[in-house]
């Protein structure tokens, strides 16, 4: 429960499938609670359901924070309308600086109907410009800097902004008019306690696992061709490639052969805590950096050996004789595969 004159403090999350920015919020959230903080729960209608059902959260503790009013609702759908048509995006523009301060006055009344006097903001870019509430906005990804900017997020008197790597950082600095707002925090290990113990190495299965989303970026069509490529040597192994996103059909398309087999797996599952508790290598080629990966960090903490590209701070951050480095060539990754 919530002390006399403590802050009260919420953290907003929108998602569509859970994935690493998706996991790390729940996971401050649910590491605070089990700390005794009254901490709110923020999050979006299309997220609320299967957030609150993975992580056991209750109903309570959460609330819905874009129930817009009908006029709203129709402007978005307005807004979306347009960003499907090439020709008639630009007509979307207009429209978008109209709604965000409406949609930043909605959630003004939220905080202040629920007396939140922080608010951390996971993964809705168009939030928090206009707010008025103190605002942390987590900074997730180099991509993400581009859509904070494009909704001029980075112009807001109240926010201060979390850069989850080095990498982040240094796109995010030309944006950012106050670097004593831009901050780099720490990355949290959660408690896993509440998920599969990991078996003892030697039980494991011959199971290499990689999970990211599917973005050219994160390389799941690179890895795609050097797993097939070491199924089609090592009839005693078995990958699954875990996630979905834009690439999902070509990976699937190159997988083909050994996923009829029954060696292989290509699709979405959540959590993956099941696979990492019986895998022994877990692979992360991901440009610019690997480090923060969710799931980089929840292999380490399931004691997988990892395969991990030699970018950015990934290797300062996550290599300390327990696997390998690769540049980022098929032949490469390959090779550092079949050597561990």
């Amino acid at each position: 429960m919530r002390k006399d004159g403590e802050m009260q403090e919420a953290i907003l999350l929108d998602g569509v499938k859970f994935s690493g920015a998706e996991n790390r919020a729940l996971g401050i959230f649910m590491s605070l609670r089990a700390r005794g903080r009254d901490v709110r729960l923020l999050l979006s209608r299309r997220f609320h359901d299967q957030a609150l059902d993975k992580f056991g959260i209750p109903p309570e503790a959460a609330t819905i924070y874009d129930d817009y009013p009908r006029h709203v609702i129709v402007l978005q759908q307005l807004i979306a309308f347009f960003r499907r048509r090439g020709r008639l995006q630009a007509a979307a523009q207009p429209l978008e600086r109209l709604v965000q301060p409406l949609l930043d006055r909605h959630l003004q009344k939220v905080l202040d109907r629920q007396q939140i006097r922080l608010v951390h903001i996971f993964l809705d870019p168009k939030l928090g410009r206009h707010l008025q509430t103190p605002t942390v906005i987590e900074v997730s990804s180099p991509d993400y800097v581009h859509q904070l900017a494009r909704y001029d997020i980075f112009k807001s008197k109240t926010a201060s902004f979390h850069a989850v790597n080095e990498t982040v950082r240094e796109h995010t600095e030309p944006f950012a008019p106050d670097g004593a707002r831009l901050r780099m925090p720490p990355i949290t290990f959660f408690d896993l306690a509440r998920f599969p113990e990991p078996k003892p190495f030697a039980q494991r299965k011959n199971l290499i696992v990689i999970a990211h989303r599917f973005l050219p970026r994160k390389n799941g069509v690179l890895f795609a061709r050097v797993a097939a490529r070491f199924l089609e040597k090592h009839c005693d192994w078995n990958i699954e490639i875990l996630g979905s996103g834009q690439q999902e059909m070509e990976i699937h398309e190159i997988m083909n052969h050994h996923i009829e087999e029954g060696r292989a797996f290509v699709g979405y599952r959540s959590p993956i805590y099941n696979e990492l508790a019986r895998a022994k290598i877990f692979i992360s080629i991901i440009v610019p950096n690997n480090y923060p990966s969710q799931s980089v960090l929840e292999a380490l903490s399931y004691g997988n050996a990892l395969l991990i590209s030699d970018t950015g701070t990934s290797i300062n951050r996550f290599f300390d004789g327990n696997g390998m480095v690769s540049q980022l060539e098929e032949k490469e990754i390959l090779a550092a595969q079949e050597q561990m």
